[in-house]
């Protein structure tokens, strides 16, 4: 996760303000753990199994993007979250 918060336009809302850190799916539908973000092609050619490990992005608390303000983040948290959670 970006220790910055990115200042654009909120995808949902419109506002321009700093966004939040979206988890996608949420972090309490186990998306809360190291997540190594990779092409296809570098996880089959050096993922497990190959002499090189995989390379990309690597996300220490789960996955997810800087794309909404936060309070389209809670808001649609508390609409969805449930449904994933369960």
């Amino acid at each position: 996760m970006a220790s910055t918060k990115k200042t654009t336009r909120c995808n949902i809302c419109g506002a321009v303000g700093p966004l939040s850190f979206e988890h996608t799916p949420a972090r309490s539908a186990f998306n809360d753990s190291k997540v190594l973000h990779a092409t296809a092609e570098r996880y089959w050619n050096h993922g497990p199994g190959n002499d090189k490990p995989a390379s990309g992005q690597q996300f220490q608390r789960g996955y997810g993007v800087q794309s909404i303000c936060e309070s389209c983040n809670h808001f649609t948290g508390r609409w969805y979250v449930p449904y994933f959670a369960t």
